[in-house]
């Protein structure tokens, strides 16, 4: 048994942001800014104990500002033509130092952006004015031109129609051209050499212990990619939230960026110089920094259903209601008053923030009634009808749903289903999410036939937003503006299982090395500290004064 190699990493990051909006002549206006500082640093132990830790140390610093504003441009006999625009200017920078085998080897990367865009919305009919022939129908046109300092200009066109031909039906279609760079860390993180590290090989159908080299590549290219959005909405019942939907997408990236995960028969072909083998065929090097493809091509089906329903809060008693003005010399919550929220302004699936007074859509608040709580229910399918690439010019698709390896999880699965279910009211509130995948499989000329399970997974959220419970606050004014939460993730411990051709387990594919953490629970505690209206209006007298 050889010696214990340690890797260890540790990352800092700061950042503030700045929002300002505002509203004149029919035309609002927003400006947000951001500004973050990040540094990542790693050591990583060598087998040669004649050498000293490798260390690698990354900063970023980045800061970007736009401006928003969007308003009526004219009118037309269907409504109003709507425009918004957008503009931005931002810059990062990347400074990268690696030190191996006392060799000092530095990476400087900076990258200055511009950008303005604009979007045009045209209403073409509508069914409550007098021009309505075609039902509800809008035409969008939008368009977007961005420089960068280190790729020059890149642009983005689109245009969408969103069609409304029956009551509780709609009927979208989008369709965008797109030019992407790659991110600054895709071109310049650093290079990093992990010595044994183990490795699924899936030429050979075994697990080996090799040197992966990961990190930016400085000779990526931007992609082009279109997309095709075909959708439709059909709400069942008139006054109550059902509906369904289905979407289709079609995206076709040129040059797409991909990071390689290991050695596939299609991956090496293409690639020798990306892996390296010693006499006995045994893999002992994998290069998996990032590349660009030669195409890539995705077709996708979500169908879907969604229910929503909002739900009638306790309020409190008239008694209760005087003894929290008077502490907390508020008469009205915060947030909106007392009258009902629109009705798809329920709570987050997560429970309202844990706020003082409560507040639209927030479970009724001090002074709650009405409908405030919702419960949710929601179920996706996400069918993949096609998922390939192609690694070059003249060579043969790879297929993600047809034996061919996506990741060092097997395949694409055909089906992916996501389900969740919600309640929130009165400060209470349960989440329950499950997420199903179909299995896949992995084929190899001399490996076999490596099968993935299909695998299903349960999370579960209980909270309490304990400053919405009235009478709890006024026995303990300190638990204002807080909340409790419980969350576990994967609560049926379930873990994929992997079969080789004999139906045996690669031991890279044990089921506690796949997801060693399995079943996760965590429980929190979360406090805002909010200021007492009262003495804030005791203050205000006292300096008027």
């Amino acid at each position: 048994v050889g010696a214990v190699l340690n890797r260890d990493t540790s990352s800092d990051r700061a950042s503030a942001g700045l929002a300002l909006n505002g509203a004149k002549a029919g035309w609002n206006w927003s400006v947000i800014g951001n500004a973050e500082a990040a540094r990542s640093r790693t050591r990583s132990d060598r087998d040669d104990p004649l050498f000293t830790r490798d260390r690698a140390r990354e900063d970023i610093l980045s800061a970007d500002v736009s401006a928003l504003a969007n308003g009526s441009l004219f009118k037309l006999p269907a409504g109003d033509a709507g425009l918004s625009v957008r503009a931005g200017l931002g810059g990062i920078d990347l400074d990268a130092r690696r030190i191996r085998l006392g060799d000092t080897t530095r990476t400087e990367l900076g990258r200055g952006r511009a950008n303005i865009a604009a979007n045009v919305d045209l209403p073409i009919s509508r069914r409550r004015r007098d021009f309505d022939a075609l039902g509800d129908l809008t035409l969008n046109a939008n368009a977007e031109l961005q420089t960068l300092s280190d790729f020059g200009s890149l642009v983005r066109v689109g245009a969408g129609a969103n069609w409304s031909p029956l009551d509780r039906v709609n009927l979208l279609g989008a369709w965008s051209l797109e030019e992407g760079a790659p991110t600054i860390q895709q071109l310049g993180s650093p290079v990093l050499e992990s010595p044994e590290t183990r490795l699924f090989d899936f030429v050979r159908g075994e697990t080996v212990l090799a040197t992966v080299i990961t990190g930016g590549n400085a000779a990526l290219d931007a992609d082009s990619r279109r997309v095709l959005k075909l959708g439709a909405n059909w709400q069942p019942i008139k006054d109550t939230d059902l509906r369904f939907r289905a979407d289709f997408v079609r995206s076709t990236i040129e040059r797409p960026i991909q990071a390689i995960f290991g050695p596939t028969p299609a991956l090496e072909a293409a690639f020798p110089e990306r892996f390296v083998r010693d006499a006995a065929g045994t893999l002992i090097s994998a290069d998996l920094r990032p590349l660009n493809f030669d195409r890539a091509r995705k077709d996708t089906l979500r169908l879907g259903i969604d229910f929503s329903k909002p739900l009638k809060s306790a309020r409190p008693s008239q008694s209760v209601r005087d003894q929290l003005r008077a502490q907390f010399g508020r008469g009205r919550p915060e947030g909106g008053g007392e009258s009902p929220p629109r009705p798809d302004a329920g709570p987050p699936p997560d429970g309202p923030p844990p706020g003082g007074f409560g507040g639209r859509g927030g479970g009724g608040g001090f002074f709650g009634g009405g409908n405030r709580g919702r419960l949710t229910f929601s179920l996706t399918d996400t069918i993949t009808f096609r998922d390939d690439v192609r690694i070059g010019p003249g060579l043969p698709l790879i297929d993600y749903l047809d034996g061919d390896a996506a990741g060092a999880g097997g395949g694409t699965p055909r089906h992916r289903v996501e389900a969740q279910a919600g309640w929130a009211n009165n400060g209470l509130g349960a989440r329950l999410s499950a997420n199903w995948r179909s299995g896949t499989r992995v084929d190899s000329a001399s490996a076999g036939t490596l099968r993935f399970s299909p695998l299903a997974t349960v999370n579960l959220r209980l909270f309490a937003n304990l400053g919405e419970r009235p009478e709890l606050v006024l026995k303990h004014p300190w638990l204002r503006g807080s909340s409790v939460r419980l969350e576990v993730d994967n609560l049926f411990n379930a873990k994929q299982r992997v079969r080789d051709s004999a139906g045996l387990v690669p031991f890279n594919y044990q089921a506690d090395l796949i997801d060693p953490l399995g079943r996760t629970v965590m429980i929190s505690f979360r406090k805002l500290f909010l200021p007492s209206f009262a003495a804030m209006r005791r203050e205000r007298e006292r300096d008027a004064q």
